[in-house]
């Protein structure tokens, strides 16, 4: 049995349609992430899991009950908001004790389940202060802390973080992760960040134009992203046309680009004669030799701390690479080679 199972889920306003054939399941004390650009349909997901929407076809449920009619209030769920959402007239004890007055816990409960909170969050010295007087992310804690003392069965983020600096972030983000494992909660969180898909997730969902692109772990979907869009999206990479000519041996497949003739041992192989290939520009090997090797001249350089990324034109093809090697220069030819197995063929569309 599921935390979490969405069936054929289908979300319109109108005419436009926010979601399409959505299906997924998620298991108990599994974080996931709901990952897109903006428009995508990743918040409206997050709104019909919470029940503030109901989907116009479909079903979901949770803990192999259905909760497709079912309002907010009578979900499992707790929602942690980008605008924190406290009450500013009450204190960081208040705010945590709000839900649990509201579904009449016994005060003896509701003292132990406050206490152990803001412990586990590091919030006992803020307890008798307003929410103006705290940071933003001593505020976000507070917002999480408030989810946790209600026990849900499922907690929902929606882009939790985005209203906190990069180095206050990173924190945060680490203290989610941290608070979600010790309390084995089922997570689903959404985000436009690819740093924080990444770096929190059991699975990601990469949604676009209200479809499913792919749901997979972190290092899969960087890795092997099954479309040219997920490619794109999460972290940089260089993408381009091809021409499937033939298998050269089993499991290497050569390949028309603009780059001239490639070599792939792509995990997958899509149907037809032509597709899109791509690399990440970590992955190509400077000063290489042998299969997939180009001489290109650099167009550009730029130095971004522990790399730096070179941008070459070859036949056209904008390509970007990162090189550890600091004295390469604007105008300097260099050989690169790609390593077949890095070499990922995806459908043209």
């Amino acid at each position: 049995m599921y935390a979490i199972e969405i069936q054929n889920m289908k979300m319109a306003f109108g005419r436009f349609e926010a979601l399409k054939d959505i299906n997924l399941q998620v298991s108990k004390g599994e974080f996931v992430t709901l990952l897109g650009p903006s428009g995508c349909g990743k918040t409206t997901l997050l709104k019909a899991l919470s029940g503030f929407l109901t989907p116009t076809a479909g079903d979901i449920f949770m803990g192999g009950e259905t909760v497709t009619a079912l309002p907010p209030e009578s979900r499992d769920t707790a929602l942690c908001f980008q605008s924190y959402a406290l009450f500013p007239h009450l204190t960081v004890k208040e705010n945590l004790d709000f839900g649990l007055r509201q579904k009449k816990v016994p005060l003896a409960e509701r003292v132990q389940r406050v206490d152990r909170v803001s412990e586990q969050l590091e919030l006992g010295a803020q307890l008798d202060k307003l929410p103006n007087q705290l940071s933003g992310g001593q505020q976000q804690r507070v917002a999480l802390g408030r989810a946790l003392v209600m026990q849900p069965a499922v907690i929902l983020f929606d882009e939790p973080l985005s209203n906190l600096d990069a180095k206050l972030r990173d924190s945060v983000r680490i203290e989610i992760r941290r608070i979600q494992r010790e309390n084995n909660l089922t997570a689903i969180y959404v985000t436009h960040d690819q740093a924080e898909a990444l770096s929190m997730s059991d699975r990601v969902v990469v949604l676009n134009g209200g479809r499913v692109e792919q749901v997979a772990a972190p290092k899969e979907i960087y890795n092997n992203p099954a479309t040219s869009f997920v490619a794109d999206f999460i972290g940089s990479a260089n993408i381009m046309d091809a021409e499937v000519v033939g298998e050269s041996s089993p499991g290497q497949w050569r390949l028309n680009t603009p780059l001239g003739e490639l070599v792939s041992e792509s995990k997958s192989r899509p149907k037809g004669k032509n597709i899109k290939v791509c690399w990440r520009p970590e992955e190509a090997k400077i000063h290489g030799t042998g299969l997939n090797t180009v001489s290109s001249p650099i167009r550009d350089v730029s130095f971004q701390g522990a790399y730096s990324d070179l941008f070459l034109t070859t036949n056209g093809c904008e390509i970007r690479l990162q090189a550890r090697e600091f004295g390469l220069k604007e105008g300097d030819v260099i050989d690169y080679s790609i390593p077949p197995e890095h070499l990922i063929m995806l459908e043209a569309n």
